[in-house]
Formats: structure tokens, C-alpha cells, sequence
């Protein structure tokens, strides 16, 4: 089931984030959240603004993410339906992300740093030197 209100409009602000944004909410049949999301209208498009969260039927955090005129920015973490990370993402404003992927004690196990979809440096045996 979805809910939430509609989007209006579709000015464009001044730094390109979309207007009119508006929260939605698509539940289970048992009437927990299923996905929670926020999005608004820029130049004619529909872009998500704001933190997206999808839930496991349980109730647990299964994925969150930030957008920012559509594009993920911050932070994004994956969960087990137990609740432990299994990775996480962070995102730079220069397109630069990095990777983590976290054992059962919540350890990282592994990591990489990005640039769009080119990889820069890794490190399987667990954290990159700084």
C-alpha cells in the first residue's frame, strides 16, 4: 500500500534540488513500512531528496540511503533482517565513494575507495591505511 502526498508543481530551485518535495510510505500487508521515501519535481524530472529506507517484513532496517537532487550522497548501509551491517558506502561531494564490508562482529573485513565506477585502492584483509 502507498501513502504520501502528491508532488506539485515543478519550479526548480536555485541550486538544482528539486521542489515540492514531499514523504511517502509503502507498508506490508501487516502494516509495517516497507519503504520510506522522499522525492520532489527539478527540470521536469522526479527525484528522490532526503533519506529512501526499505524494511525487511520484520520491521528491521534492510537498506538506507541520502539522496541529494537525486544522487546518493553521505551514507548508504546495507543490514541483515538480524540487524547486523553488512556494508556501507560513503559518498564525497568529488564523486569519490568508499566500500565497506563488515564481518558478523561488525568488524570491516574489507574496504575500497572509488571514483564513479573506477576502483582507486582496496584492501581485502580489513581497513585502508590513512
Amino acid at each position: 500500500m502507498l501513502s504520501g502526498t502528491g508532488v506539485s508543481g515543478g519550479a526548480v530551485s536555485a541550486a538544482g534540488a528539486p521542489s515540492d518535495v514531499q514523504s511517502y510510505q509503502e507498508t506490508y500487508s501487516n502494516g509495517k513500512p516497507r519503504v520510506t521515501w522522499s522525492a520532489g519535481i527539478a527540470g521536469g524530472r522526479y527525484l528522490l531528496q532526503g533519506r529512501q529506507v526499505f524494511y525487511y517484513e520484520s520491521g528491521h532496517k534492510q537498506w538506507e540511503s541520502t539522496y541529494q537532487a537525486g544522487k546518493k550522497a553521505g551514507v548508504e548501509t546495507w543490514w541483515s533482517d538480524a540487524g547486523a551491517r553488512q556494508w556501507e558506502r560513503t559518498y564525497a561531494a568529488d564523486g569519490t565513494w568508499d566500500w565497506k564490508l563488515f564481518d558478523a562482529a561488525g568488524r570491516v573485513t574489507a574496504e575500497s575507495h572509488w571514483k564513479g565506477k573506477d576502483l582507486l585502492d582496496a584492501n581485502v584483509e580489513g581497513g585502508l591505511p590513512r
